[in-house]
């Protein structure tokens, strides 16, 4: 995970050096990562007081919550 000062965060395939999808949704630098056990779903958090949770394989923003800037949604 890569975080960006352009409110995107990337995700990259550690072993080939790809980039595998970017978050694109946050209205202000993203700060906060959290992924679910299974890889498949990815929170991140914002200082736009949000955080948001993404379909990893496809990029696409699944809920967007207001968000303390602390503790990160759970997944399990």
């Amino acid at each position: 995970m890569l975080f960006r000062s352009d409110c995107l965060a990337k995700i990259w395939d550690v072993a080939s050096g790809r980039e595998l999808v970017t978050l694109k949704g946050h209205s202000h630098y993203v700060y906060s990562v959290s992924f679910s056990s299974d890889g498949s779903k990815v929170a991140t958090g914002s200082y736009d007081c949000l955080a948001k949770i993404w379909d990893v394989a496809s990029g696409r923003e699944m809920n967007s919550v207001p968000w303390d800037g602390v503790t990160l949604p759970s997944f399990d």
